[in-house]
């Protein structure tokens, strides 16, 4: 009969342990997703940001015409990102941006970290 417990329980702490493995594995893979998306958004912004320099002699435009992920967190993923005009303290006609985001996990070819978004391209600032 004790052999019998033994089994069960034995058999018991395999499939907890396949189920922790499972679950890890599955928020991994959506947090992979989310950056990755969250990497996308972040390039059609910066298109849709170009589009409107070119469009309006040069001038980016001012923080509240963008939505601004970091202040409103409409995304389900909670991988926000913040856009502001530069440099620092324009109001109007600012002829550049920064938007800051932070991978979680990474996205293949971006490691996790944070990053900064100009017109220049998009550099890793920080773990």
């Amino acid at each position: 009969m004790i052999k019998y417990y033994r089994s069960v329980i034995g058999f018991v702490a395999v499939l907890l342990c396949l189920a922790v493995l499972a679950f890890f594995g599955i928020m991994l893979v959506r947090d992979e997703r989310n950056d990755r998306l969250l990497w996308e958004e972040v390039m059609y912004v910066r298109v849709a940001l170009e589009e409107h320099q070119q469009a309006h002699e040069g001038i980016y435009p001012s923080d509240e015409r963008v939505l601004n992920r970091g202040e409103m967190g409409t995304n389900d993923f909670n991988a926000r990102y913040t856009y502001r005009m530069l440099p620092l303290g324009c109001a109007y006609e600012c002829r550049d941006y920064e938007i800051t985001f932070v991978l979680h996990t990474g996205t293949g070819r971006n490691p996790q970290g944070a990053y900064r978004a100009t017109q220049e391209g998009i550099v890793r600032t920080g773990n």
